[in-house]
């Protein structure tokens, strides 16, 4: 592997990690539906432009497919990144992207318990690890949090935008027919912004708009940050080192993104990685390492866009 691509697998997990580490920075201040809504609009209009040819050329078709573009929008870009805002609302960056990491086990089970796609003994047991160190951090490491059964709420909207996400990838993997991937991932993004759009007119009619007047440069270049590194170029920077890399090596690298939220909200956030922490890491980590063993997990984490213009095909 060239040194280059190396930096290519290693850029995309750290852009990815700004969505945790710049959304709790300022969730306080713009509510999270509303995050939601301004953190697509760059990415949305690029790739509409990008894209408009082949979306009025082939509009029938993808209006034949609109309630699968919008479970897919519903689940990938409306519910999954709104739960992540209001979850590091209630709890800390680094709990969000360690639990965030899970999503590869639950995405094995979902595809064992929906489609009856066999799990070997060494996914089974990498599927508990993960499980395990989800509940060590959800519970601080504490026996009394299992048996008492108060885990945080922040906790809890992490898992869900986890859920969302594994079902996202789940029907994308296996519904998805002949569309383009640059239009299908435009089409996903422009569904989840329709769908976000009246939430976030209800979010601001009830807090009188009250973030409008706190906007200021600091603020809105948050807001261009989160649309353009972890919207954007994640994905780009993702996909140019696939070209040259294979999929099972680029796979792990996805494991950086919690590693490099830790770090930015200890230096920046003042958060402090606790025990609890490392130990239900090494756990989820140790588990998704064995889960990826799959060659269709690998896949699908390796391939999250394809930004090649290429036909989508789903297994039959």
């Amino acid at each position: 592997m060239k040194r280059a691509h190396y930096w290519l697998l290693i850029l995309a997990p750290f852009f990815w990690s700004f969505n945790f580490v710049i959304g709790k920075t300022i969730v306080t201040v713009i509510p999270p539906i509303t995050l939601n809504l301004l953190r697509w609009i760059i990415p949305v209009a690029l790739f509409l432009l990008l894209t408009w040819k082949d979306l009025r050329k082939n509009i029938s078709l993808y209006l034949a497919n609109w309630p699968l573009l919008l479970l897919l929008g519903a689940t990938g870009y409306f519910l999954n990144t709104i739960s992540v805002y209001y979850s590091v609302r209630y709890t800390t960056a680094i709990n969000a992207s360690l639990l965030a990491s899970f999503s590869p086990a639950i995405f094995a089970l979902f595809s064992y318990i929906f489609y009856k796609d066999k799990i070997s003994p060494l996914q089974g047991v990498g599927i508990i690890f993960s499980i395990f160190g989800v509940f060590w951090i959800v519970f601080k490491g504490e026996v009394r949090g299992f048996v008492n059964l108060k885990p945080n709420i922040g906790d809890m909207l992490m898992l869900i935008s986890v859920v969302s996400w594994a079902i996202h990838s789940l029907v994308f993997k296996k519904r998805v027919h002949a569309l383009s991937s640059n239009s299908l991932f435009t089409l996903m993004m422009l569904s989840g912004v329709l769908l976000t759009l009246p939430f976030s007119l209800w979010e601001n009619r009830q807090s009188n708009w009250s973030w409008l007047p706190q906007m200021d440069k600091n603020l809105f270049l948050s807001i261009v940050i989160l649309n353009i590194f972890p919207s954007l170029l994640a994905f780009f920077l993702w996909n140019k080192a696939l070209l040259k890399v294979s999929s099972n090596q680029a796979a792990i690298f996805l494991n950086f993104s919690p590693v490099f939220t830790t770090l930015i909200s200890i230096l920046f956030l003042g958060e402090h990685l606790m025990l609890y922490h490392f130990t239900g890491g090494i756990l989820i980590f140790t588990g998704v390492i064995l889960v990826t063993n799959s060659p269709v997990l690998i896949e699908l984490l390796s391939k999250k866009v394809n930004l090649k213009e290429k036909p989508v095909k789903a297994e039959e």
